[in-house]
């Protein structure tokens, strides 16, 4: 983060300090899942951490609430953003610190979930049972490493705001969000 406050503010680079910051957050985020904190279970700092990130999932979720209701929100035609997009870089490359077969699976998860993220914002007919479908038997179930399921939850459910928010909200038709 030193770096990327550096960029912003001395050299003016805002859109790259911006994507440092966010391949910063998703590659935390993901250490804080792959990191296996059994010896920390009765921390105080443990439990800090997650009554902080499931605060920071309720406040996620009602700041793009608020945003979508008040209309301030300008839906542009794309399929992944890129704050989702290094966001989910950033936690594959977490995902580097365990075994090899291990992390490839992580990798493809991590693929899945651009590709259900893709679809949220496509308005498919199947999102929402492929959201669910994804989130319940796929992505916590399959994972059989030491895990945070408080920070999975948390990288989970701010990436799928937005778009399944946007299922509701945004007035771009499917062809819409296609163009350049």
């Amino acid at each position: 983060l030193g770096i990327a406050s550096i960029l912003y503010y001395y050299f003016s680079m805002e859109a790259a300090s911006l994507s440092l910051s966010n391949l910063w957050f998703g590659f935390l985020l993901g250490l804080l899942c792959f990191l296996d904190n059994s010896s920390f279970k009765n921390d105080v700092k443990e439990e800090i951490t997650k009554y902080l990130l499931l605060t920071s999932i309720v406040i996620r979720i009602l700041c793009a609430l608020v945003e979508r209701i008040s209309g301030y929100v300008r839906h542009k035609p794309t399929l992944l953003t890129s704050v989702e997009f290094l966001e989910l870089v950033g936690f594959a490359i977490a995902s580097t610190i365990m075994l090899v077969e291990k992390s490839l699976s992580i990798i493809l998860l991590v693929v899945a979930l651009a590709m259900l993220l893709i679809e949220l914002r496509m308005k498919s007919f199947l999102a929402i049972p492929n959201l669910v479908n994804f989130a319940v038997l796929l992505f916590f179930s399959s994972l059989e490493t030491p895990q945070n399921p408080i920070a999975f939850a948390c990288f989970f459910i701010y990436l799928i705001t937005d778009p399944f928010l946007d299922i509701y909200f945004s007035g771009l038709s499917v062809t819409e969000r296609w163009k350049p």
